[in-house]
């Protein structure tokens, strides 16, 4: 573990430039905490990143309004690409992913994240995918959260989480959901 994973004023543990699983739940990390970070346009950082903040470049993203009230936001904007790229800078503990973004994506948020998605978020491979599959089979709710007043609905949250993890083409339906309740 690096210095900077240690560094007291991370606000979740730093990526280490490792591709699938472990990047997908650092910008898990990432989105979350960016989404406490608002400003007066009431864009957050989060928004920026996915590029549905005002005057972003997403689908939905609301424009900047004309006139005097569009250069406040445009400045606003501005503050934010630098804002969201200063959070995920201060999260990379890769010397050399560092050099990369500072080279070529200084200061943009979005850019900074769009390189990150395009080479850290790989596809899950099969072995990924058995090994989802074993854990969706063998969950239960003696072994995983135990015989409480609250055990099913407890269950059911659980079900819930690891299906969210599975590829979106892939998730459980209704049918996997009751096939999986064998395991009570």
């Amino acid at each position: 573990m690096s210095s900077d994973d240690k560094d007291s004023n991370l606000q979740f543990q730093a990526f280490d430039a490792s591709p699938g699983e472990k990047y997908r739940q650092w910008r898990q990390n990432l989105y979350s905490y960016a989404a406490t970070k608002t400003d007066e346009s009431g864009s957050s950082l989060a928004d920026t990143l996915r590029g549905i903040d005002m005057g972003g470049t997403g689908a939905g993203a609301p424009p900047i309004p004309p006139g005097a009230p569009g250069l406040k936001m445009t400045r606003l904007r501005n503050a934010r690409a630098k804002a969201a790229y200063a959070l995920i800078y201060k999260h990379i503990s890769d010397g050399d992913l560092r050099t990369i973004l500072f080279t070529n994506h200084f200061q943009d948020g979005y850019a900074t994240i769009q390189f990150l998605d395009q080479a850290y978020d790989t596809p899950i491979t099969r072995s990924e995918l058995r090994e989802m599959d074993k854990l969706w089979t063998e969950l239960s709710i003696a072994q995983d959260v135990g015989i409480q007043q609250d055990s099913v609905s407890r269950f059911a949250k659980l079900l819930q989480r690891v299906n969210a993890e599975r590829p979106a083409g892939l998730l459980g339906n209704a049918t996997t959901l009751r096939n999986s309740r064998r395991n009570f």
